[in-house]
């Protein structure tokens, strides 16, 4: 009995050391994977309704609709299973059964994916079906735009804007007529519109916003009557109207809507004579306190309009001293004026016209104008119609 005993305890260890076999140990059976059939019908402008047969009624499985351009392209079946269940919102596509339902949201003429996979008992992605489907294009019923009211001043231009769509945004840009043609000419029907964004991208840039952020600041949305400021006088011009998506323009290179309203007009041509403008007197005063004080006292025979700078010419200079002729170059005094320059205020459009003309000043330190002088002041002012003349004086 006692060798029989051991006899057993001896094959008990073997099997144990040896990992014996038995016949009542269970199989592991891999999962069957979860067949799901797609059908997309339905389709609008903005929505479809999608169906899922599952031959397994009782697993667990996603389906949801995806933009096709929002998937990257050369993603595996893996990698894009993985990436939508990393997804917080992931749970609310799971289903069970045979489902429809409703993707709403969609934007027109546009490709979308439905996809679909089952979810194992480990939490990983079964297969993955996908379908893909085209949201109907929207009816065109007109213009997007319709500009009206046209009427030109001698520097400025009133209108009105019909959206054809008022839910959506839209923004204008006065842009000169030789550009536009230009801009045709040389880069096709998009032209005009690309270099809208440019500026836009540019304005945007010197306020530290890209240019969706500046855009928000500029755009409107419903019917609108504008009137646009500080024009030329006789000078051809183009009003150009376009959609545009704010909250989602970060690239200046992504354009919303290439599809925009232009509308040529001519301001009106001025017939007054150009306002006469001297200086009766500049230059800089030393102060006690380690400062200087530059001057211009400047006369002009109309001033409705205009813009005033003191300016260091250290910059300019080393672009081949282009105000070396400034004193006779009204163009250079002009655009100064408009790049470093300063708005006229009540006080200075009443006093420059008198006889005793208006002295603009600026101070700095001693220190400072060492450093930047010779320093340039210009200034141009405009009257009722537009006619204006620009100068420059400069101050060593």
């Amino acid at each position: 009995m006692k060798g029989k005993l051991f006899s057993l305890l001896a094959t008990a260890l073997l099997c144990l050391v040896g990992a014996c076999s038995s016949d009542d140990e269970p199989e592991v059976v891999e999962a069957t994977p979860l067949n799901l059939t797609l059908a997309v019908e339905n389709i609008t402008e903005n929505s479809a309704d999608v169906n899922v047969t599952a031959d397994d009624q009782d697993r667990t499985y996603y389906a949801g609709v995806l933009r096709s351009e929002d998937v990257a392209e050369g993603i595996s079946d893996a990698e894009l299973a993985a990436s939508l269940m990393k997804d917080p919102n992931f749970s609310i596509g799971l289903r069970k059964g045979d489902a429809t339902f409703t993707a709403d949201g969609l934007v027109d003429n546009t490709q979308y994916l439905v996809v679909a996979f089952g979810i194992n008992a480990d939490g990983t992605a079964d297969k993955v079906s996908k379908l893909n489907f085209m949201t109907a294009q929207k009816p065109v019923t007109g213009d997007k735009f319709t500009v009206s009211q046209v009427t030109p001043g001698y520097t400025s231009v009133k209108f009105h804007v019909q959206p054809r769509e008022l839910s959506l945004q839209w923004y204008y840009y006065i842009m000169e007529r030789a550009n536009y043609d230009g801009y045709l000419s040389s880069e096709g029907e998009g032209g005009p519109i690309t270099h809208t964004y440019y500026a836009w991208n540019n304005y945007g840039r010197d306020l530290s916003m890209n240019i969706g952020e500046f855009l928000r600041l500029v755009a409107y949305s419903g019917e609108r009557d504008v009137e646009v400021p500080d024009l030329q006088p006789n000078k051809d011009y183009v009003i150009i109207v376009a959609y545009v998506d704010p909250v989602n323009q970060v690239d200046p290179t992504e354009i919303f809507d290439y599809e925009y309203s232009a509308t040529p007009f001519t301001t009106l041509e001025a017939t007054s004579e150009a306002p006469v403008v001297e200086f009766l007197d500049y230059g800089v005063n030393h102060l006690d306190d380690g400062y200087v004080q530059l001057y211009a006292t400047v006369q002009a025979s109309a001033a409705v309009n205009g813009k005033y700078s003191f300016s260091s010419l250290a910059g300019w200079l080393a672009q081949g001293d282009i105000f070396s002729t400034y004193e006779t170059n009204e163009d250079i005094a002009y655009t100064m004026a408009n790049l470093f320059g300063r708005a006229f205020n009540d006080d200075m459009y009443a006093g420059i016209t008198t006889q005793a003309g208006y002295t603009f000043t600026q101070s700095i330190s001693e220190e400072d104008y060492d450093e930047i002088k010779p320093v340039v002041f210009s200034i141009w002012v405009s009257d009722e119609q537009g006619k204006r003349t620009a100068k420059a004086v400069r101050i060593d």
